[in-house]
């Protein structure tokens, strides 16, 4: 296949009609920095890379749902993911998506270390998360499990994941199986490395290929040319990218930019920051929107959280209010605890407490701030006059 035909073909199974261009563009960027004869080799890897975008991901985690529903019928259950201590960063995104899309709110569980210390868990206990590489991670947090709770070998364990390796199943079943715990891994793909024999290249050409490869990174100062622990993956979402994944498609360096970085790398421009302190300026005169909201940090947020509707993201938010996802996951659970959003029909909805404080126009005007700033392209919301005094001790946010 032509450059022309790959990019297209790959474009068009990574993104929804209408979001294409501007993928296509990138894609384009990065294959334009490799030697015309090095692009055949990246253009094959490219060939058999997944990505998930935004949209791809909405849909994969209902289909990766009905996969599990095909094995498990149980009802005593409850949904969780990995530990945030124990993961690496943007791990909740992946999952919240997950428990919004299929409306599993009133069975899912961030964290279940407490209630397996009370031994108080359902019989049958599903971890989320997107890729596992070694399977290292996963690893770690079942022993820790278990070191807590010796009954969790009486328990029924499921594992869901977007896309794993043949390694790290390997590695997680056999840590079940020497374990004594009950553990089935449900997955949409398995993949074996990409230098293994016979997969991408056949077992007779494979060496020459993997050397090609290993001489365009070294050219190019790439580190982690092979991903960490050289599981060789290739693999993206987009809110960042398992370093498992070969280093060339993630690494940034020197004068090589990847095309899908580990972390989100863009700036905001001066033009943008100024529109996105004046809608900040204008929301701050339009205060309360909630006269008994504790603090206009959860005003704002709860607003902002109805005016997203069905689009609402964790990964967005975080940078639109310069938090973490627990931080962003904290105050979801306040405000639900407290009575005012629930969620509902894969949205997050206004409850008749709420209502009573709260005016409709006040999302219209937020939404309308929202949309114009979106289309502006604004990455990330800076610290402006409406945060509280204490916000940037309390709220660290990521670290720029």
């Amino acid at each position: 296949m032509t450059e022309e035909e790959v990019i297209y073909k790959k474009v068009g199974e990574w993104e929804e009609k209408g979001h294409r261009q501007q993928l296509k563009i990138k894609v384009e960027n990065w294959l334009s920095q490799f030697e015309d004869e090095e692009k055949e080799e990246m253009l094959t890897l490219l060939l058999n890379f997944d990505y998930f975008s935004k949209n791809q991901i909405s849909k994969n985690v209902v289909h990766l749902y009905n996969l599990f529903r095909q094995e498990c019928k149980d009802t005593d259950i409850v949904f969780t993911k990995i530990d945030k201590e124990m993961s690496v960063g943007f791990s909740s995104v992946f999952y919240t998506c997950f428990w919004q899309s299929n409306n599993l709110c009133n069975y899912s569980a961030d964290s279940i270390f407490k209630y397996n210390k009370a031994n108080q868990l359902p019989q049958t206990i599903v971890i989320v998360d997107d890729f596992f590489g070694s399977g290292n991670t996963i690893i770690k947090f079942l022993s820790d499990l278990l070191s807590q709770n010796k009954n969790l070998i009486n328990y029924k364990l499921y594992f869901l994941v977007m896309q794993g390796t043949e390694i790290g199943k390997i590695n997680i079943e056999t840590f079940a199986k020497d374990n004594n715990l009950n553990l089935r891994i449900v997955a949409r793909k398995i993949s074996a490395k990409a230098f293994a024999p016979d997969n991408i290249y056949s077992s007779l050409d494979v060496d020459f290929y993997k050397n090609k490869y290993s001489k365009i990174c070294d050219d190019r100062n790439i580190t982690l040319k092979f991903g960490y622990e050289e599981v060789e993956a290739l693999v993206s979402f987009y809110y960042n990218s398992p370093n498992n994944t070969l280093g060339a498609f993630w690494c940034d360096v020197n004068n090589f930019k990847s095309l899908f970085p580990r972390s989100k790398k863009e700036r905001t421009s001066l033009a943008e920051m100024r529109q996105k302190v004046k809608s900040n300026d204008y929301l701050e005169k339009q205060k309360p929107f909630i006269s008994n909201a504790d603090s206009y940090k959860n005003d704002i947020f709860m607003v902002y959280c109805l005016s997203k509707g069905t689009g609402f993201d964790l990964y967005e938010a975080c940078y639109d209010f310069g938090l973490t996802e627990k931080q962003i996951s904290d105050m979801i659970e306040y405000l639900c605890k407290e009575k005012f959003l629930q969620f509902s029909d894969s949205k997050y909805i206004a409850t008749e407490k709420l209502k009573k404080y709260l005016f409709s126009t006040r999302i219209k005007t937020f939404n309308k701030l929202y949309r114009q700033t979106e289309t502006d392209n604004i990455i990330e919301l800076k610290t402006t006059s409406y945060t509280p005094k204490d916000f940037s001790d309390r709220f660290k946010g990521y670290k720029k």
